[in-house]
């Protein structure tokens, strides 16, 4: 209907989001309109190929634990305490990035703004004021003041960047053509 609104001849190319649905459909308007192509969204197979990593059990873990450290220091009483060390480690209070459940790249940029909360929250855990309030089974403290959380973030958080970059460039309305480098 689509291309019967919009003319037949000016339609040459269909953008889909590559479900199955689209495979008969494509049959069916390529036998009427055989000059019409089809082209899978760049910006959606970029976001399935970042749900997939995010399925990998060790990526899996490491958000968990960014999300329920997240939620550690935003709803008991160290709050305050990370938003002083916020501002003074970056001169602006830095919040966490809370990504929805369907938005794969959030949960990359989740893990992006954590790591670059290291200090603040590095310093937080390591506080005076941290340390008297003697959480018991505090399992952030010993996480963020290792190494093993913050190598783990970098290097998911590197490889990913440039799916990110791609995602941010498929997703715009502006050209982005120029934009692409290497």
């Amino acid at each position: 209907k689509a291309i019967k609104t919009a003319g037949s001849k000016r339609v040459v190319l269909v953008i889909v989001d590559g479900g199955a649905d689209w495979v008969a459909t494509q049959a069916m308007v390529q036998h009427k309109y055989y000059w019409v192509s089809f082209m899978h969204c760049t910006g959606h197979e970029a976001s399935l190929i970042v749900k997939d990593i995010c399925k990998i059990d060790v990526i899996a873990k490491l958000i968990d634990f960014v999300t329920d450290a997240q939620y550690w220091f935003s709803t008991h009483k160290v709050g305050p305490l990370l938003e002083r060390f916020t501002q003074e480690h970056y001169e602006c209070t830095r919040g966490f990035v809370w990504p929805a459940d369907t938005r794969f790249a959030g949960k990359i940029l989740q893990l992006k703004r954590f790591l670059d909360m290291k200090s603040a929250l590095q310093s937080t855990v390591i506080s005076a004021q941290y340390v008297r309030y003697n959480f018991e089974n505090d399992v952030f403290k010993a996480k963020l003041t290792g190494d093993r959380v913050w190598s783990l973030l970098r290097e998911i958080t590197h490889h990913v960047g440039p799916l990110l970059l791609l995602l941010r460039l498929a997703d715009s309305n502006a050209a982005t053509l120029s934009k692409l480098k290497g």
